[in-house]
């Protein structure tokens, strides 16, 4: 069924059917079809694959990596509002890895991803401003967009909050009480960041 709405050039079936083959759900495991389904579905108009189509282009460690899919696919993407297309041309951006390095275009990237309540933009643009990479260091705005972020479920979002909070900054008391609930909640939900970070600091529970 899926084959052939592919074939008919329906892209939800290719990304149905792209799910089957990274899974093995009635197919024979097949990451490499897996990845070549994303890339249709995402040409066929079915934009929400977009994002994950050019992540295997990007950051491809057996096969060479094509950072002119990727930014096909995800500028696709973005262009029709698939928003998590638009952190990942962000990150390519700020990475400098196989596009241009360039701050500015990143900060616009995230800020509508962000916009858009895709918890990794908002993380993405508030690391921006704790490190002062596209201007002057903002603790305070870093702090509201991880919290946003938080919002948003991106858990280590909720760790970087947890940490600034913890440690306070110049017009930001430390509170290390509500700096720990969120690194130990995002801990306790799979993030690894605010893991390391109360096993570091002897917290860990």
């Amino acid at each position: 069924y899926y084959t052939k709405g592919c074939d008919l050039e329906f892209g939800v079936s290719c990304s149905n059917l792209s799910y089957m083959y990274r899974d093995g759900d009635g197919v024979k495991v097949s990451a490499r079809t897996s990845y070549a389904l994303l890339g249709k579905a995402c040409e066929y108009g079915y934009y929400k694959s977009c994002a994950d189509a050019g992540m295997p282009h990007y950051h491809a460690d057996k096969t060479p990596r094509n950072y002119t899919l990727s930014k096909k696919y995800w500028t696709l993407g973005c262009e029709n509002n698939d928003y998590m297309s638009c952190n990942n041309l962000g990150a390519a951006h700020g990475a400098g890895r196989g596009f241009d390095k360039n701050f500015t275009i990143a900060h616009e990237y995230y800020e509508l991803a962000c916009d858009k309540e895709i918890g990794i933009g908002c993380e993405n643009l508030g690391v921006l401003y704790e490190l002062g990479q596209n201007g002057d260091i903002d603790l305070p705005k870093a702090l509201t967009l991880y919290q946003k972020a938080c919002e948003f479920d991106d858990e280590e979002g909720c760790a970087f909050a947890g940490d600034l909070l913890y440690h306070g900054f110049d017009g930001q008391a430390a509170n290390e009480s509500e700096g720990l609930t969120l690194l130990k909640g995002a801990c306790e939900r799979g993030d690894d960041w605010g893991c390391n970070w109360l096993e570091e600091k002897g917290l860990a529970e």
